[in-house]
């Protein structure tokens, strides 16, 4: 009888140690869970009251932090998600998710050696996450170390080859880096099959396959095929029809055919989407 008191009381401790974590407590799981749903579905100011409610109710769970720090980069406020990112890094400093948030900020702010530092942290807790790796290649290509980004990059995609942007990632580097074209088309070919995006991506899913048409069309234009190119800025704003870039830079090709009056209509919408964005909604990314 003893020893089940002893049992019953040394559970207790550990599970209330594990709340006060945020790591063992179901009713934390589901919502946080919801949440991460709702980001995922680019339901973004959803996503943002059920993390608010989620941080209220459990204050010292750092998924809620690392959320709402997800939730703010997609609102373009790059601040607030930096000290959301901070607070859970605080609350639990071993995990991967709040180091990858942070040095993305830091890689926004071009504080690349500082965003380098927080991949490799990620890297170093968690060496199967895809996104730490992407990361470093980013942070690698800005410093100037092209080799060693297109092997980050590489290896991110070896651990998830399902993931759309990274494929486009590495698009950019064979295309602008190394000009190689072929490789290049290969991995846009390759990110038009995938249906998921990671948490470094621009946009949620629609504006990723979006960007991967726009860079296929720069591919093409570099290899003096206007209308295969023409056919993918098309398809990049049936992609995504409120992304305003591939309006502007459709109207910049028609403009090259002469096609004035087509060229301004899409100027004119490129316009509209960016003030509308503006007006309906502040806090949501703006293409520029």
């Amino acid at each position: 009888m003893l020893r089940l008191t002893k049992l019953i009381h040394c559970n207790s401790i550990i599970y209330f140690m594990c709340v006060l974590m945020g790591g063992c407590d179901s009713k934390t799981d589901d919502i946080f869970s919801d949440a991460r749903n709702k980001l995922n579905e680019d339901k973004v100011m959803e996503a943002f009251e059920v993390y608010s409610k989620g941080i209220k109710k459990y204050p010292n769970a750092p998924e809620g932090f690392n959320g709402l720090g997800k939730v703010y980069l997609r609102m373009g406020e790059p601040d607030k998600a930096f000290n959301a990112f901070e607070q859970a890094i605080r609350i639990a400093p071993n995990k991967a998710d709040a180091f990858l948030g942070r040095g993305k900020i830091l890689f926004s702010k071009k504080q690349y050696p500082e965003a380098f530092k927080d991949a490799n942290r990620a890297i170093e807790l968690e060496n199967t996450n895809f996104e730490g790796f992407a990361l470093r290649s980013k942070t690698l290509k800005e410093l100037g170390n092209d080799k060693e980004a297109l092997d980050d990059i590489s290896h991110a995609i070896s651990l998830s080859p399902d993931v759309m942007n990274l494929y486009l990632d590495r698009a950019y580097l064979y295309f602008y880096t190394f000009k190689m074209e072929g490789n290049a088309k290969d991995d846009l070919t390759r990110a038009l099959k995938c249906h998921r995006v990671g948490d470094g991506a621009f946009g949620g899913a629609a504006t990723t396959k979006a960007l991967v048409h726009m860079l296929m069309a720069s591919v093409y234009e570099n290899s003096n095929e206007p209308l295969s190119a023409l056919r993918s800025y098309t398809d990049a704003i049936e992609s995504d029809p409120k992304f305003n870039l591939p309006y502007l830079f459709r109207g910049w090709l028609y403009e090259k055919f002469q096609k004035q009056k087509e060229a301004d209509d899409d100027f004119a919408q490129a316009k509209k989407l960016e003030e509308d964005e503006a007006k309906t909604n502040p806090y949501m990314r703006k293409a520029k």
